[in-house]
């Protein structure tokens, strides 16, 4: 276990003192089979300090970062109402699967959030009625008999 360890220290040193001297995979096989099996390999050669990333990137690589910025950014926009259950990886697993949701379908997301809007302007406006009837049916509001003892404004 120790040996390969040290075997694996070694390719990785290997590695990394390759990326400073030459950015070629020929070069990188060179390095590798003049080394192989060389255990002292590490004390001359040294890895740099700084290793520069690659000219271009690659197509997995930018279709990563684009759904990793997609979910975190629908994550994050989601304002979901409390779940009956709230341990903490109920809520985590809740939010996750919206966050899917968004990602594959925002569409539903939308129709959602529109209907609740929808609903909660209903809500608002029986909720005014109700206020509305309520004063009505009460013999005198607190604001009009402060008013009327009061006397007339100035």
């Amino acid at each position: 276990m120790r040996c390969a360890a040290a075997i694996a220290m070694s390719s990785l040193l290997l590695v990394a003192s390759w990326a400073a001297w030459d950015n070629s995979s020929a070069a990188l096989g060179a390095l590798l089979s003049e080394n192989r099996g060389n255990r002292t390999a590490l004390h001359h050669l040294r890895a740099p300090a700084w290793v520069a990333s690659p000219e271009i990137r690659g197509t997995l690589g930018i279709v990563w970062s684009c759904l990793v910025t997609l979910v975190a950014c629908i994550y994050t926009a989601l304002h979901l109402n409390v779940p009956n259950r709230t341990g903490i990886w109920d809520m985590a697993l809740y939010k996750v699967k919206w966050a899917a949701v968004g990602l594959f379908a925002p569409e539903v997301l939308l129709y959602i959030a529109v209907s609740q809007f929808f609903e909660a302007r209903q809500l608002q406006t029986r909720m005014k009625a109700l206020v509305r009837e309520r004063r009505s049916s009460q013999p005198g509001d607190p604001d009009e008999v402060c008013r009327a003892s009061s006397g007339p404004a100035a």
